[in-house]
């Protein structure tokens, strides 16, 4: 006798499927809601889902440099910069932490900063990642690096 298998969707999943139930205590599914609502523009949607995430865990590095991230693009570069120093304070040696900071120095003009951070975020990735550092971080074309 063979096994009945139940229909499956494009994606190979059994239809109508459940998906397991996430405790509302958990800050990954509330930041990755974020980060699509952020990736689709909705900066307003993003911030709040980030902002519940760091109400469960004010320490995430994730949502902190993500929340600053989208208040960046949404053009509030007070709560930017109030985001991306809690993070670097809190996770001087996160990559993202590192790399927000790094764009909002840039956005707000401070070169002197800018190539600064550069360095700080090319040791990071050399120390942290498996990767070098060059494919990890890829840096602008030679005309585009400051002096």
């Amino acid at each position: 006798m063979s096994e009945r298998r139940a229909p499956r969707n494009a994606r190979g999943h059994a239809r109508g499927a459940r998906l397991p139930v996430v405790p509302p205590t958990y800050t990954w599914p509330l930041a990755s809601r974020g980060e699509a609502y952020r990736q689709a523009g909705r900066y307003d949607q993003a911030i709040t889902d980030y902002t519940a995430a760091l109400e469960l865990d004010p320490t995430d590095a994730r949502a902190l440099a993500s929340r600053s991230q989208a208040h960046r693009q949404a053009g509030h570069r007070e709560e930017a910069r109030m985001d991306v120093e809690q993070a670097a304070e809190t996770h001087p040696d996160n990559r993202s932490c590192a790399f927000e900071k790094l764009m909002l120095e840039t956005v707000e003009g401070r070169f002197e900063t800018f190539r600064k951070q550069w360095r700080q975020l090319l040791t990071f990735a050399t120390r942290t990642g498996p990767r070098s550092a060059q494919e990890a971080v890829p840096l602008p074309p030679t005309s585009d690096r400051m002096g």
